[in-house]
This record gives C-alpha cells, sequence and structure tokens, in this order.
C-alpha cells in the first residue's frame, strides 16, 4: 500500500513576493481585458424603443435607467434625460445628485422607466 504524502501549497501566495508591483499591475490589467465584451449592435426596432422611451421619459419627466456600453464594460446611470445633441450625436443625463452625465447616443444599449 502506496503511502499518500500530503503537500500543503500556499498557491499563489508563494510567488507574491517574488513579483514586482509592476508585473502585478500587468497582471491586474490583463486580467481586466479578459472580462471585456464587445460593443453590441443594436437593430432598428431596438433603436425605436430606445428612442420612444427617452422622448416619453423627457415629456413627462420621469427617472429613466440608462445602460451603456464603454471601452467594453457595461455602466448604468438613473437620471432625467435633459436634452439630445443630434448635431453631436450625445444625450444629457442628470441624476439624483445632480450630476450630469454625457453619453454618446451610439454607445447606449437599453433604457427603461425605474
Amino acid at each position: 500500500m502506496k503511502k499518500e504524502s500530503k503537500l500543503r501549497d500556499r498557491g499563489t501566495i508563494k510567488w507574491t513576493s517574488m513579483m514586482l508591483p509592476e508585473h502585478v499591475s500587468m497582471l491586474n490589467d490583463w486580467f481586466e481585458g479578459t472580462k471585456k465584451v464587445p460593443q453590441p449592435e443594436l437593430d432598428e426596432q431596438q433603436w425605436e424603443e430606445i428612442g420612444r422611451t427617452v422622448c416619453e421619459g423627457m415629456a413627462y419627466h420621469t427617472a429613466l435607467i440608462f445602460t451603456y456600453w464603454d471601452h467594453g464594460f457595461y455602466h448604468e446611470v438613473t437620471g432625467y434625460a435633459e436634452h439630445i445633441n443630434t448635431h453631436q450625436r450625445l444625450i444629457y443625463i442628470r441624476n439624483h445628485e445632480e450630476e450630469q452625465h454625457v453619453i454618446p447616443l451610439k454607445n447606449i444599449v437599453y433604457v427603461k422607466s425605474s
């Protein structure tokens, strides 16, 4: 009968003392990069739904939840649509803390009433 040895391995803990801070930073950046998603392509019907929801929110001054894509990640902002700049294709949103967010229209993925 063969005797099994129980090796107590510390995993990555034993290697962290040998890593330079620059290496740790590079590994963290690389790991964050693996979480990125490509920008979704919306069809005509989805754009019409977003436009209708934003117009209703502006007309009735209701808070909306905007989901948008930025550099590979999805973000959410809740607030009131103040203005749409069709020339620069930007939407201006004011949240409850009176902070203004400016989002390119092409980055908006989904809009719903809060």
